[in-house]
C-alpha cells in the first residue's frame, strides 16, 4: 500500500500521479445529491480517492472521452511516458495476432520467444529473448492466448463483468440551490424542451421549465463519492453492490433509459439536465466466457445469476429511497416496463409509503432479459491466478502454466471479482508481477555473470 499510494506506484515522469486530498475534492451536483440522500437515509458513504488533478473543472466530466491535458493522470502520461524515457519502443495501432513459442527439447516445455503483429497492412515479427508479457485486458488477453494455440481449459472462462443498472431521480431547482452548486445562467431550457408535454402513461414528468435546476450530470468530476450501504449483499457474504455517480452524458443516459415509444423517450431525455443518475455496481458471482470469433474478435457469453439479481434489486431499491430523500420529484429505472413514479404532489407523510410501494414494484418486475438495461463496468478474471493448472491458466507469478517466459499482467489475472472498482487492485497485481519478473531476470543475469567469471 505504501508503494502503490492512491493512484499507482511511484513514477519518474514529470507528470507522475499525485495524491488528491479528500478534503480538497469538489463534488458536482450529482455527487452532492447522493451525499444528501445518504445522510438523510443514514446510509454508509465516503469520499473516494481521486486521480484527477482538478475535480473542480467542468471538463473533468469529459475525461471518459479523452484527456488531452492529462488531468486524469492515466497510464498514457505516466507509465508510457516513463517507458519511453527508459528506451522502450511503442508501436501505436499495433494488433498482436499470435504469440510465438518454441519447444525446449531438453525439458520438453514450450518457451515464448516473440509475437507476430500487424500495423496497418504490414506484418511484423517481434523477437523476445527473455519473456513476453500480455496485458491486453480481460477480453482480448484470453483471445490472443487461444489464437496462439494454448489449451488450458480455464483460459477465457470465469469472466466477471461488474454488472450495472441505474436509478434516476429528477431534482427540482430548489434542491439544487440548497446544495449550493447551481448558477442562474445554467441549464437554459431549449425551445424543443419547452414544446414537450408530459405524457408518461398518465404519470406526467414535470415540465422542463419547472425542473430547470440543471443538475448537469456530465459536468464536473464523476464518482467522487460512493455509497457502500449494500456492499455486503443480501446474504452478508461480501457479494453486494455499491452506488456511484457516473459522468451521465446524454448518450450514456439514453442507453440506460427505458424505451416505450419515440415520444416517451424524447420527453424523458429532454429533462436529462435535471437528472441525478446513480449506478448500481454489483460484485458478481455470475461467470461468463470469452472466446475469439472467426475474425479473432472477443465473443462474450454471460448470464446473471439469481443471487446477483437479488443483490442488484436490493441496492436499486435503496438508490430510489436515497434519491427521494434528497428531494427527487420523479423516480425511474432502466426497466422498459417501469412507468416511473411521480412524487411531486405527495405530502411528506405520504412519500415514504409511496416510495416503498414503488420499491416493491421494482422487485416484482425483477431483472428480465432484454427488458432491463444492464451494463458492464469492468471485466476481470479470464486468466485467473491459481495454485494449479487444473484450476487456473496462470500461477501466482502471472506465468502461464503451459509455457515458460509467458506472463499475463492485467485484470484478467484476478482470481475473483473485486469488491470495488478494480483499478488499484489491477495496478497492485501488475506491479507485483513486474517486480517478480525483474527479480527473475536479475537472478538469471547474475548466474550468467558468475558462469562467465568461472570460465575466465
Amino acid at each position: 500500500k505504501k508503494r502503490i499510494g492512491v493512484a499507482c506506484p511511484p513514477s519518474s515522469s514529470s507528470k507522475s500521479p499525485q495524491k488528491k486530498s479528500k478534503s480538497s475534492i469538489n463534488h458536482n451536483v450529482m455527487n452532492e445529491v447522493m451525499i444528501a440522500g445518504c445522510e438523510g437515509m443514514g446510509y454508509k458513504h465516503q469520499v473516494t480517492g481521486q486521480n484527477l488533478r482538478h475535480t473542480e473543472t467542468d471538463a473533468a466530466g469529459y475525461t471518459c472521452f479523452g484527456d488531452r491535458y492529462g488531468n486524469k493522470q492515466s497510464g498514457i502520461v505516466t507509465y508510457l511516458a516513463d517507458a519511453g524515457k527508459a528506451g522502450a519502443k511503442i508501436l501505436p495501432n499495433c494488433t498482436v495476432t499470435k504469440i510465438l513459442k518454441n519447444k525446449d527439447e531438453a525439458c520438453g516445455r514450450y518457451k515464448a520467444n516473440g509475437v507476430l503483429a500487424r500495423v496497418g497492412s504490414q506484418k511484423i515479427r517481434v523477437y523476445a529473448n527473455r519473456c513476453v508479457i500480455v496485458a491486453a485486458g480481460s477480453l482480448n488477453t484470453p483471445c490472443v492466448l487461444l489464437k496462439s494455440g494454448f489449451k488450458n481449459r480455464h483460459i477465457g472462462r470465469h469472466l466477471h463483468l461488474h454488472p450495472v443498472t441505474c436509478a434516476i431521480g429528477l431534482i427540482p431547482k430548489e434542491k439544487v440551490n440548497k446544495a449550493g452548486r447551481s448558477k442562474d445562467d445554467e441549464g437554459v431550457v431549449s425551445i424543443l424542451s419547452r414544446s414537450l408535454t408530459g405524457s408518461r402513461r398518465g404519470l406526467s414528468i414535470l415540465h422542463p421549465a419547472e425542473l430547470d435546476g440543471s443538475v448537469l450530470g456530465w459536468i464536473g468530476a464523476p464518482m467522487t463519492t460512493v455509497c457502500s450501504e449494500f456492499a455486503s449483499g443480501p446474504d452478508d457474504d461480501g457479494y453486494g453492490a455499491r452506488l456511484e455517480c457516473p459522468s451521465a452524458h446524454t448518450g450514456l443516459m439514453g442507453a440506460g433509459l427505458s424505451w416505450q415509444s419515440p415520444s416517451h423517450f424524447k420527453e424523458t431525455l429532454s429533462v436529462a439536465k435535471n437528472a441525478a443518475t446513480l449506478i448500481v455496481l454489483q460484485r458478481d458471482r455470475s461467470e461468463g466466457r470469452v472466446r475469439p470469433d472467426r475474425d479473432g474478435r472477443p465473443q462474450i457469453s454471460y448470464a446473471l445469476e439469481e443471487r446477483d439479481k437479488r443483490s442488484m434489486l436490493q441496492a436499486l431499491c435503496g438508490a430510489m429511497s436515497l434519491l427521494a430523500k434528497a428531494g427527487a420529484t420523479h423516480l425511474m429505472s432502466s426497466n422498459a416496463d417501469d412507468d416511473g413514479f411521480n412524487l411531486e404532489n405527495l405530502a411528506d407523510d405520504e412519500k415514504e409509503e409511496a416510495v416503498n410501494n414503488y420499491r416493491k414494484s421494482i422487485v416484482g418486475r425483477g431483472i428480465p432479459k432484454y427488458t432491463m438495461s444492464v451494463f458492464s463496468a469492468h471485466q476481470m478474471c479470464t486468466c485467473r491466478m491459481g495454485s494449479s493448472p487444473s484450476s487456473s491458466p496462470t500461477d501466482e507469478d502471472g506465468e502461464l502454466w503451459e509455457c515458460d517466459n509467458l506472463y499475463v499482467a492485467d485484470a484478467s489475472t484476478l482470481p475473483t471479482a473485486s469488491g470495488a472498482n478494480p483499478m488499484l487492485t489491477t495496478l497492485a497485481i501488475s506491479h507485483m508481477i513486474s517486480n517478480r519478473i525483474a527479480l527473475r531476470l536479475k537472478y538469471e543475469d547474475d548466474r550468467l555473470a558468475d558462469v562467465s567469471e568461472d570460465t575466465l
